[in-house]
């Protein structure tokens, strides 16, 4: 599971599928018949296999890569308000369109935390504590699906803090409607 979020920060693509395997399996396939093809009409179809192979990798590759379409999903920042204490309490909800309440972590999406550009919380919950030093930052808030793909158009809320010394404390709100 963790290989999987790893890959999914560096790759920035959903992992490989059966499509993937056979469109990979093809083009080796056509490399082995034109090296292996004792007449010319074996390694005439070793080369479109290849050929076919090599095709469908890259149309695999690009769908892969594509953000995934938004689900019907409104995120509201719960918390912080603009002027905040240490540490700094990040809470979101979530509703459809129409306004009807509904997880926002739901299918296995995350919920991804950005202070002043660095992220500092990639989590499936949606309440975390941050660290903060005072004074003014910028927040970003981001609902990712699960291989860690940004939606299109995204789900992102920015926020500028002030962290103060005698601020609010870090409390929960709540998320009805």
């Amino acid at each position: 599971m963790e290989c999987q979020c790893y890959v999914g920060h560096i790759v920035g693509m959903r992992p490989p599928d059966l499509f993937s395997w056979l469109a990979a399996a093809a083009a080796c396939a056509g490399v082995l018949v034109v090296i292996l093809g004792r007449t010319p009409l074996q390694q005439r179809l070793g080369i479109a296999l290849a050929l076919v192979g090599v095709g469908a990798t890259a149309y695999d590759i690009v769908q892969r890569s594509q953000a995934p379409p938004r689900p019907n999903l409104v995120v509201r920042l719960v918390s912080p308000g603009r002027r905040t204490g240490r540490p700094v309490l990040v809470q979101i909800c979530g509703s459809t369109r129409r306004g009807r309440p509904t997880p926002p972590l739901a299918d296995g999406r995350h919920l991804v935390v950005r202070l002043d550009g660095v992220q500092v919380a990639e989590v499936r919950v949606t309440r975390v504590v941050i660290p903060s030093s005072f004074g003014l930052h910028e927040l970003l808030v981001e609902v990712t699906n699960a291989y860690h793909q940004g939606f299109a158009p995204p789900i992102i809320i920015r926020r500028r803090l002030d962290v103060v010394r005698h601020g609010p404390e870090a409390t929960s709100g709540g998320c009805s409607g």
